[in-house]
């Protein structure tokens, strides 16, 4: 929560290039959300862009708000 980000609701994105096995070693960190895309950079696909897939370690999205912010819109109390 920040005046940049009120709402708790903003992501940054910070891509890390790995060229090795040994360079990939990372501890996961629920906190920063953590994944790893792997991509294939010799090929092209038919849009255009290099063929890849992403590791997403499951139930690794928290709240999506802070829980101060949260609000009952459904009229019940």
């Amino acid at each position: 929560m920040s005046d940049d980000n009120p709402y708790g609701l903003a992501v940054v994105t910070e891509v890390t290039p790995i060229r090795s096995e040994s360079e990939a070693a990372r501890d996961f960190n629920w906190a920063a959300q953590r994944t790893w895309k792997v991509v294939n950079p010799n090929r092209v696909n038919a849009v255009g862009t290099n063929p890849a897939y992403k590791l997403i370690p499951s139930a690794s999205i928290p709240a999506l708000m802070d829980p101060g912010t949260r609000r009952n819109t459904c009229g019940h109390r």
